[in-house]
């Protein structure tokens, strides 16, 4: 009898939740309507400024691994032709 009653109650939590979801749902895209009027579209000036700030800084990252992988490739050759020479 017990597990008759848990089990009714089981299931009149689930149909508890269930009916809550439109409410849920509803709440949900209240926040985002109200999170999207709050988003600016950015000027002109600041596109192009930021834009540049990337490719210079992707110019400058570049010519840094560049040199990372050169001075490794070369310590590399050094390194392998000491340990082959003997």
């Amino acid at each position: 009898m017990a597990k008759a009653v848990a089990v009714a109650e089981e299931q009149s939590q689930g149909i508890q939740v269930w009916k809550s979801q439109p409410a849920k749902l509803s709440g949900f895209l209240k926040d985002v309507r109200n999170e999207l009027k709050k988003v600016v579209a950015p000027s002109p000036t600041e596109v192009r400024s930021t834009t540049i700030v990337v490719i210079v800084t992707v110019f400058v990252f570049a010519f840094y691994f560049w040199i990372v992988d050169n001075v490794i490739g070369r310590a590399i050759e050094v390194v392998l032709d000491k340990l082959t020479s003997h």
